[in-house]
């Protein structure tokens, strides 16, 4: 009886920590972590608000953030307010990379936005812009079926099966780097194929909470310890030649009109679309790959905070040349 006491009296919330740099083979960071300041719920004090007045406070603060111009909506909040995914004392992000001038602002009217937090969190930063792209590939929002392949539990499905997973899709992690909803994970390229190395072991803050779940103390807080440094054999010098190359290549080819021809028979002339191409360079003494450019290719800050709809029908469109494919390992040519 002492120890369930215990297991209902304390909650560890779970804090994630910032993933380790891609460098390439000359120590010069391709991939950076920078600091985005997020808006938050905090439930527990807006759970001893009425209803109305709860209310009231989600329209302000909607209205406060576009005054800023951060595009909020009173649904959104609502949304977020109410999402089981997440464990009841964790913070429920509303609004991503504000200004300093919000931070300032909601932390000076902690009265007026009770349960508002505004908290610091490490995003993916790319020095160099595209360069790599497909390469490095890009991190997201781990989703309900990555989390349960990686021994997770989507809050509220407690003992109830949430997937279908086969064996072989169940992911091993590495001790002390479990993941929650919420959290970042590598969904390409090397983001995805050194996950286990990159991420970072997760900060925990355990709290003590009353018979109604709300927070009575802090008990303990160790805080995250980073990933770790990933080093290429690219270099990122000679990639970006072979990329600024293989564009101008394919635009000059774009439009060209050649003879079509099976076997020595020709078909008739037609107009060249040349949509994609790619370029490999390989190291013949050891294997090692210098350089790997695709085209086209896409803005990895465009996807920092995860891929909207539309913006992943563009990155997926043939008429565009599907930005999103690695044609250096994905095509077939």
């Amino acid at each position: 009886f002492e120890a369930a006491s215990v297991s209902n009296r304390l909650r560890v919330i779970h804090e994630e920590a910032p993933r380790g740099r891609i460098l390439d083979r000359n120590g010069k960071v391709l991939v950076d972590n920078r600091t985005s300041i997020v808006v938050a719920l905090d439930r527990e004090p807006l759970r001893k608000m009425d209803e109305d007045e709860r209310q009231d406070m989600f329209v302000d603060l909607a209205d406060t953030m576009v005054s800023f111009g951060v595009p909020a909506k009173v649904a959104n909040i609502e949304k977020a307010y109410g999402d089981k995914r997440y464990a009841p004392q964790a913070y429920v992000p509303v609004a991503e990379d504000v200004t300093e001038d919000v931070e300032i602002y909601l932390a000076e009217r902690g009265d007026r936005f009770p349960g508002v937090v505004v908290e610091r969190k490490a995003v993916r930063v790319y020095p160099y812009g595209n360069v790599a792209v497909h390469l490095l590939g890009y991190v997201g929002e781990i989703n309900e079926e990555e989390l349960v392949a990686r021994g997770g539990v989507v809050p509220g499905t407690e003992g109830v099966t949430t997937t279908t997973l086969a064996p072989d899709d169940e992911v091993e992690v590495p001790e002390g780097k479990e993941y929650e909803l919420g959290d970042s994970i590598g969904k390409t390229g090397v983001e995805r194929s050194y996950e286990g190395d990159l991420r970072g072991v997760p900060g925990k803050r355990t709290i003590e909470v009353n018979a109604q779940g709300d927070l009575v103390d802090v008990v303990s807080l160790d805080p995250p310890e980073a990933g770790d440094d990933i080093w290429l054999t690219v270099d990122v010098d000679l990639q970006a030649h072979a990329e600024r190359l293989l564009e101008a290549k394919i635009q000059s080819l774009r439009g060209q009109l050649v003879t079509d021809r099976v076997g020595d028979t020709a078909l008739g002339v037609v107009r060249l679309n040349a949509p994609q191409g790619s370029v490999v360079i390989e190291d013949p003494n050891n294997g090692q790959i210098m350089a790997m450019a695709s085209y086209p290719d896409y803005d990895p800050t465009s996807v920092v905070n995860g891929i909207s709809q539309d913006l992943w029908d563009v990155l997926n469109d043939p008429n565009s040349g599907q930005p999103l494919v690695n044609w250096a390992l994905q095509g077939t040519y």
